[in-house]
């Protein structure tokens, strides 16, 4: 497993569950992801710190829920896009209330 891929599936995961009341994952699934990231802490690259543990006190909030994440636009454009690639559903972008992180993830390495 890529950790980059695993933060970048949770963030997604989360988005459409919370948000969107959808699903891509299982439970076991996402459970397996999050246990993954704990596990290595250390790689995740920083651009997912403030997203996956906003409050900053370590990996310890990530392993009881992924319900805090926090979302950008790409976050949820990969999400949307994931949905459909692996469900076929078509959901509209809600567009708001993102914390707005200047990366250079492409769409198409989200999943």
């Amino acid at each position: 497993m890529n950790i980059d891929l695993a933060c970048r599936q949770i963030l997604m995961s989360a988005y459409l569950y919370y948000h969107r009341s959808e699903s891509v994952l299982s439970d076991a699934e996402n459970d397996e992801l999050i246990k993954f990231v704990v596990m290595n802490w250390r790689d995740v690259p920083e651009r997912y710190l403030p997203l996956l543990d906003p409050n900053k006190d370590g990996s310890s909030v990530l392993a009881a829920t992924s319900s805090h994440c926090k979302y950008t636009r790409l976050v949820e454009g990969g999400a949307i896009s994931w949905l459909k690639k692996m469900t076929g559903k078509e959901l509209e972008p809600i567009g708001s209330g993102y914390a707005e992180i200047t990366d250079d993830i492409n769409l198409d390495d989200l999943f």
